[in-house]
């Protein structure tokens, strides 16, 4: 759910074209799920979001799925990705 939420508070500008695909795919014993939205950088003076979403999602991860999991994030500069995969 975090990562849905950070989509649409990071991803969407009601000023400028705006993108959030999601796919949730299960292969086999695998579930992938990825995320891509638009990625505007934050101004600095804007003080939303601590951070703490996904570091404590990394957290719940290790510890529900220890040596199950797969989290990878590209934070490139126009779209940011997420990739999850967790084995069954």
């Amino acid at each position: 759910m975090a990562l849905v939420e950070n989509a649409f508070k990071h991803g969407v500008d009601p000023d400028k074209n705006s993108f959030i695909e999601l796919k949730l795919i299960r292969k086999e014993n695998t579930i992938e799920f990825i995320i891509m939205n638009s990625n505007f950088q934050k101004d600095s003076n804007d003080k939303s979001g601590s951070g703490i979403g996904l570091s404590n999602l990394q957290k719940r991860l290790r510890l529900i799925y220890p040596e199950r999991h797969k989290l990878i994030i590209d934070a490139g500069s126009e779209v940011y990705k997420v990739n999850l995969s967790i084995q069954l």
